[in-house]
């Protein structure tokens, strides 16, 4: 068996390259980024497992990057980040979508599956339509809904875009 190679994020090059010539501002304490030229928020979308992503166009090609990943890197350094998947940068309060630097810590991959929430197995047909419902009306969102019924917002995200619980219906 052959070792592999280590897998390196291409996207965090592109966030410290951004960083580092100034065209990304970041508000640390607020876990966001702007555009320094035109001040306005670099936008993020919610990727299926929850992660703030956006993607960046260089040469023709299109990167991923991680917003989590770009705040810490920008925090730290990308000396402080490991270039293979040893380590990751875990969302200490499970939300994913919440990159404020004092949220984000370097740790192994045993380490953040020990911290990751225990699996709450299936959600009851009843609280699947009561989300889909209250989404549909407009006025909440996913990580409002997902606090209120102590699921993640990946979790929520998949049911009100009808990835899972498909058999339910309203």
């Amino acid at each position: 068996m052959t070792p592999h190679a280590p897998r390196i994020h291409t996207g965090d090059y592109l966030a410290w390259y951004k960083h580092i010539t100034g065209e990304w501002q970041y508000d640390f304490s607020a876990g966001e980024i702007r555009n320094t030229r035109t001040g306005n928020p670099v936008p993020f979308r919610t990727n299926a497992d929850g992660y703030l992503i956006t993607t960046v166009r260089v040469h023709d090609r299109k990167t991923t990057i991680l917003k989590h990943r770009a705040v810490w890197i920008a925090a730290h350094g990308i000396l402080a980040l490991p270039l293979d998947y040893t380590l990751e940068i875990d969302h200490i309060n499970h939300d994913r979508t919440d990159c404020r630097i004092h949220n984000l810590r370097l740790v192994t991959v045993a380490e953040n599956r020990r911290n990751s929430r225990k699996k709450q197995g299936p959600v009851p047909p009843d609280t699947v339509r009561r989300i889909r419902t209250r989404y549909a009306a407009g006025g909440i969102s996913i990580r409002a809904l997902a606090a209120e019924h102590l699921l993640s917002p990946a979790a929520v995200s998949r049911i009100v875009r009808n990835r899972t619980y498909t058999g339910v219906t309203p």
